[in-house]
């Protein structure tokens, strides 16, 4: 909806006066022929020169519409608009009338950007988006011809005023302005970076195949994609196959899902006592560890030499309450997978990973981005891109894809165990280039405390015969 005329309520202050929420401030400079658009509600909106979605990537939220408000009318004529947002981390994509088409849930555009909401910021001025569009005469009706670049201006006397107006009980506005998705080097040598900690979270367990749903998947025709995610969207509620929703598959779903859920139930009682032993030699190689040791590693190619092992964020201080690093690198484990591949019965291992890195001098965001480490050759694009956010991209790597008794053999726990340790030391190699840090000397590390030994080298794959009785 278009955003409203209003004054601020008492409940969203209080909610900024505790720190809940902050109040983040934008102002619409859309032009038309040379003519600024104006107010408030001609200029955000379905069908006007600007849409806005965003996710917090904190929550994994998908990304939605949320309404904006003007807190005066003189701001409403200025095109000032306002969000309530919590702490956190978000992406935002914006649509301009240029590709305003494309404004579903399902494709988004080049306009995407991060914006950081800090903890404790009652009111945060993120950029005023500027647009100038042109138009010509269609049948019957003008149109739009072409639009210039969205850009994100900074207007720090013009916001001072409205937050000095409209907002002068709040506090001190401070300002962040949205950032490109597309991420600059951060530092002309990587080396200015140091003493950079290195702060590992998750793993999660491991996610292995529910056969019953890949069973129906299979006999119906959609192939893998049927994930307790995507059975959850079709009603399933929690994702599991209750009996009601296994009745109404029998019922709608062709002949041929009968065959699907009596296979999916034997290959559970054959494989998954294998996913069992699996899932426990992951938990004894321990995941953060390698990933840790493999991001020293790759820090220490790029000229970085003082690194910290760092236990807790909040723990990262001097006695005196400065940082004990200058950056932060935070790498979650959000996911791994026994995935299967696109050709049946084979298998991956399949890691996501999120990395963030903190300027803790500055109190800024330098880089953040999720990357997962797959298999997605021969994939279909549904099952490639079922359950992930826009903010999620795939790493250019093709993960070793075998055939399900190479895993289940009696070495087979550790020949996956050895695959994921090919996607951690990937997927370091790739967060520590996106953050813009080019390969630069040799030197000696200094590492604050033991971070294990040396990852093995990479394994090589050789492809076995197939074997049949998979079902």
């Amino acid at each position: 909806m278009p955003p409203s005329v209003r004054g601020i309520p008492e409940e969203e202050t209080t909610s900024v006066r505790a720190g809940q929420k902050s109040m983040v401030l934008f102002r619409l400079a859309p032009r038309l022929d040379n003519i600024p658009i104006t107010p408030a509600d001609k200029a955000l909106g379905p069908g006007h020169p600007f849409f806005i979605l965003r996710a917090n990537i904190d929550r994994r939220e998908k990304p939605w519409s949320f309404r904006a408000f003007s807190p005066s009318a003189e701001a409403a004529t200025e095109n000032w608009v306002y969000y309530l947002m919590s702490p956190g981390e978000y992406w935002v994509d914006i649509h301009t009338p240029f590709n305003a088409a494309a404004s579903n849930k399902a494709e988004f555009t080049k306009n995407n950007f991060f914006l950081e909401v800090p903890e404790g910021v009652p009111l945060l001025y993120a950029g005023t988006l500027s647009v100038s569009c042109t138009s010509r005469w269609g049948l019957f009706v003008r149109s739009i011809d072409r639009c210039d670049d969205l850009l994100i201006e900074d207007e720090p006397d013009a916001a001072e005023t409205v937050a000095r107006r409209d907002f002068g009980g709040l506090g001190q506005m401070e300002t962040a302005l949205l950032r490109p998705s597309t991420w600059e080097p951060v530092a002309e040598n990587p080396a200015n970076l140091a003493p950079i900690g290195v702060l590992l979270k998750g793993p999660l367990p491991l996610s292995t195949p529910d056969w019953k749903k890949r069973g129906v998947g299979r006999a119906t025709g959609l192939g893998s994609s049927i994930t307790g995610e995507t059975v959850k969207d079709l009603g399933g509620g929690d994702g599991s196959f209750g009996a009601g929703l296994i009745l109404g598959y029998l019922l709608y779903l062709p002949f041929g899902t009968v065959g699907g859920l009596i296979g999916g139930g034997h290959s559970d009682q054959k494989w998954s006592p294998c996913m069992t032993t699996i899932a426990s030699e992951v938990v004894n190689w321990s995941p953060p560890d390698a990933l840790r040791m493999a991001m020293v590693e790759a820090l220490t190619r790029r000229g970085v030499e003082n690194i910290a092992v760092v236990d807790n964020v909040s723990l990262d201080l001097h006695e005196g309450g400065q940082p004990q690093v200058r950056t932060l690198f935070e790498i979650e484990i959000q996911e791994m997978a026994f995935r299967e591949c696109g050709k049946r019965w084979t298998f991956c291992g399949e890691m996501k990973v999120r990395g963030l890195l903190r300027d803790n001098a500055k109190g800024r965001i330098l880089y953040d981005g999720i990357l997962i480490y797959s298999n997605g050759s021969g994939r279909s694009s549904f099952s490639k891109q079922a359950g992930r956010m826009p903010y999620e991209r795939f790493a250019n790597a093709d993960a070793a894809c075998r055939p399900i008794e190479e895993y289940c053999a009696p070495e087979g726990a550790k020949l996956f165990v050895r695959d994921l340790e090919a996607a951690a030391r990937f997927l370091a190699e790739r967060l520590v280039e996106e953050a813009g840090m080019s390969p630069g000397r040799d030197g000696e590390r200094q590492i604050s405390k033991s971070s294990g030994s040396p990852l093995p080298p990479k394994v090589m794959h050789t492809p076995d015969p197939t074997v049949r009785d998979r079902h």
